[in-house]
């Protein structure tokens, strides 16, 4: 039985438990715009040392379309990896299926897990073996919106932020475009 803080609004969503070994993501800098290379986008934001660095994209793919001896050609430039810059900063790579070098278009956002001896404040849920420690140093996101929406063609999010969700029709694909 794990030990912790149980969060239950018995509203039908999952309980969330917040158990010894959890570390919670802290909010860096978001990214939109042209790469800074071919087929890459540097992001320059402070990271702490010793975290763990990682991109959820919003953009993850940019089509571009030109010609290429006389041939029109439509090409999807995609994320493929990120590398970290030190404490500096992070460098998104991409590819493409005819190894053009491409300025990308992407957009998403850099979060770190800070490592336990970076702060000496926060929520603190402790047993003999195992900690959990939310820093006062994280910059934590939080859900904005919560409910059930029926989409017949498209609709605009009801807050801005980063889109979660399900849906129950496997015939059906949602997208967001930013």
């Amino acid at each position: 039985m794990p030990e912790g803080i149980l969060i239950d609004y018995n509203d039908g969503r999952p309980a969330m438990a917040i158990t010894a070994g959890l570390r919670a993501p802290s909010f860096c800098t978001s990214f939109a715009g042209y790469g800074t290379g071919a087929n890459q986008f540097q992001v320059n934001t402070p990271l702490t040392s010793g975290s763990t660095v990682f991109v959820l994209p919003t953009r993850p793919v940019d089509v571009q379309e030109f010609a290429d001896n006389q041939t029109w050609i439509v090409l999807p430039i995609y994320m493929t990896s990120v590398t970290r810059n030190g404490d500096n900063g992070v460098t998104v790579n991409g590819t493409n299926r005819g190894n053009y070098q491409r300025i990308p278009n992407w957009a998403g956002t850099v979060f770190e897990i800070l490592p336990a001896a970076t702060y000496n404040e926060g929520l603190l849920v402790s047993n003999s073996t195992d900690f959990t420690a939310i820093s006062n140093q994280a910059r934590l996101m939080t859900c904005a919106y919560v409910g059930t929406v029926t989409v017949n063609g498209s609709m605009a999010l009801p807050v801005s932020g980063i889109p979660f969700g399900k849906w129950d029709n496997n015939n059906v694909s949602v997208g967001f475009d930013g």
